[in-house]
C-alpha cells in the first residue's frame, strides 16, 4: 500500500473497516452497517399560497360578510304573508323608479296598512330580493327599525320591514310562519 500523508485518512475511511484511537491509546475496530436503515419520510410539504394577481386592483374583492341575520325557513307563501299583516286592500305595489330610488337591488316593492295596527302611521314595506347585502343595505338607508325575512325558491328573499320599534306588533302575526322579527343593523 503507497500512501501518502495526505491521502492515507481518506482511503483508510472510506472502506467497509475503520481505526480509531480511543484516549487510552489502544486501538479500536469499528464496521460499518452493511444495511443502512431506511431514512424516515419527510412531512409532505405545505400547500403553496395562492399567487398574487399580477394586477392587484384587478382582483375581484373578497365577498362581504352578511351583516343581517340569515333569512329563517318558513311556510306558507306570500299571499298568505302579506294577508296575515296587511289590512284587506291596502297593499299597493310599487312602481319601477320607486323602487330603483329607495329600494336598489329590489326585485320587488310594495306597501300595506298595517291589519292590526289600523291607526298605525307608519306603512309595513314588503320587497322581495336576490342578494342578502342588497336587502341590509336598502334597509339601513331607508332607516327601517325592524324587518322580518324568508328566503324561498319561488320567491327569493321576502322582506317585510317597519321604520319603527313601536310598529312590532304589526309583524308579529309572521312569527306564527316560523319569521323571526330582527333588528335592522345601524348604518356603519
Amino acid at each position: 500500500m503507497n500512501c501518502t500523508r495526505r491521502g492515507w485518512p481518506r482511503r483508510l475511511l472510506s472502506g467497509p473497516v475503520a481505526l480509531a484511537l480511543l484516549a487510552t491509546g489502544s486501538p479500536v475496530v469499528a464496521y460499518a452497517d452493511p444495511v443502512a436503515p431506511a431514512a424516515p419520510e419527510p412531512a409532505p410539504a405545505p400547500a403553496p399560497p395562492p399567487p398574487a394577481p399580477l394586477f392587484p386592483w384587478l382582483a375581484p374583492p373578497p365577498p362581504p360578510e352578511p351583516e343581517a341575520p340569515a333569512a329563517a325557513p318558513v311556510t306558507g307563501v306570500l299571499d298568505d304573508w302579506q294577508k296575515a299583516i296587511c289590512a284587506p286592500g291596502t297593499f299597493a305595489p310599487g312602481s319601477a323608479a320607486t323602487m330603483s330610488r329607495n329600494w336598489p337591488g329590489a326585485v320587488r316593492e310594495g306597501t300595506c296598512a298595517s291589519k292590526v295596527n289600523p291607526g298605525l302611521e307608519n306603512t309595513i314595506w314588503v320587497t322581495q330580493w336576490t342578494a342578502n347585502e342588497q336587502m341590509t343595505s336598502a334597509l339601513k338607508s331607508n332607516f327601517m327599525a325592524l324587518f322580518a325575512s324568508a328566503a324561498t325558491d319561488q320567491t327569493g328573499i321576502v322582506t317585510f320591514s317597519v321604520a319603527q320599534d313601536s310598529a312590532r306588533k304589526s309583524l308579529e302575526p309572521l312569527t306564527k310562519f316560523g319569521f323571526e322579527i330582527s333588528p335592522v343593523p345601524p348604518l356603519s
